[in-house]
């Protein structure tokens, strides 16, 4: 983005996205920027499905909200999400679950980008 649009832009991309994921969790939700353009959205009290949901309601708020740049030009932005849960790591490790998350964001990108990913993806998708 930064090398494409340069810097400015690329820090509004910033802005514009955590607006996008505060619109789309709870207020006991917490989300932070993790490195570069990859945040971490924490959903306490969150079983799988209802992190899918809101994985895939941040994805759809940044699809249905472009970026409205300086010249008037309109720039789309997507996101591809790794989900992991609680459920998955029984002991609560949160780096394993954050590891996991890692995994799966990068198996979305990998898979064509602007998705969600999880675990068991075929049987809740089916």
């Amino acid at each position: 983005m930064n090398d494409r649009f340069g810097h400015q832009v690329g820090d509004r991309v910033l802005i514009h996205a955590t607006r996008c994921i505060q619109q789309a969790i709870r207020t006991q939700d917490i989300v932070g920027r993790i490195g570069g353009e990859e945040f971490c959205i924490y959903l306490p009290n969150t079983d799988l499905h209802a992190a899918i949901a809101v994985a895939q309601r941040v994805r759809k708020m940044l699809v249905n909200t472009p970026l409205k740049l300086e010249d008037e030009s309109t720039l789309l932005v997507t996101a591809s999400l790794g989900v992991a849960s609680h459920e998955e790591t029984p002991e609560g490790d949160l780096e394993h679950i954050q590891s996991q998350a890692d995994i799966r964001l990068y198996r979305a990108k990998q898979q064509g980008r602007n998705r969600v990913c999880w675990s068991g993806e075929a049987e809740l998708q089916a």
